[in-house]
């Protein structure tokens, strides 16, 4: 069965108009709301930029007014002068530590570390006897990172069991520079 349409052409022709003028209405109303928001956001973003220059050419201004422009590269040659200074006093303590924590005998067992100032290490440590002792301070003072070590204290516990550590001590290690 096919569709017969018996309405006239012309008829058909204004309909087909009336349907499409809102379509069309509707698609210019949006790409006009799109052009005017999108027109708003350019302007907006036009005047924060022409705000940011405007606070940008002022600073200059101030900075040539105080002539401190002038002072930047001997400033650069102090910085970069310290820096060069403080690199060669520049102590590596992660690396160091670790190189001093493989040099520990087996029968000590380090409890706490800490860093102190001027490249000073103070390890307190436990030891089985007192001839571990000595051979953490001998192993310590071989170290070739090591400039010299000095033996804090030394306290006999009373042993629970042949197990224990029997002697807790402080070394204090100061190391040398890299």
């Amino acid at each position: 069965m096919h569709k017969l349409n018996l309405m006239p052409s012309e008829m058909l022709t204004k309909m087909s108009r009336k349907t499409r003028r809102p379509i069309f209405v509707f698609g210019a109303c949006i790409f006009i709301l799109l052009f005017l928001s999108s027109t708003v956001l350019i302007n907006r973003s036009n005047d924060l930029l022409k705000e940011e220059i405007r606070s940008v050419h002022k600073d200059i201004l101030e900075i040539k007014k105080t002539g401190e422009f002038e002072l930047t590269p001997e400033d650069l040659n102090k910085r970069q002068n310290a820096y060069k200074d403080l690199s060669k006093t520049k102590i590596y303590y992660a690396r160091k530590i670790d190189e001093l924590v493989k040099v520990v005998p087996d029968s000590v067992s380090i409890i706490s570390l800490k860093a102190g100032e001027d490249r000073l290490l103070n390890f307190y440590c436990h030891a089985v006897d007192n001839a571990s002792v000595a051979e953490a301070m001998e192993n310590f003072a071989n170290a070739e990172d090591v400039s010299d070590i000095q033996l804090g204290f030394v306290r006999r516990q009373e042993a629970k069991s042949e197990f224990t550590a029997n002697y807790d001590f402080e070394l204090l290690v100061e190391l040398a520079k890299d």
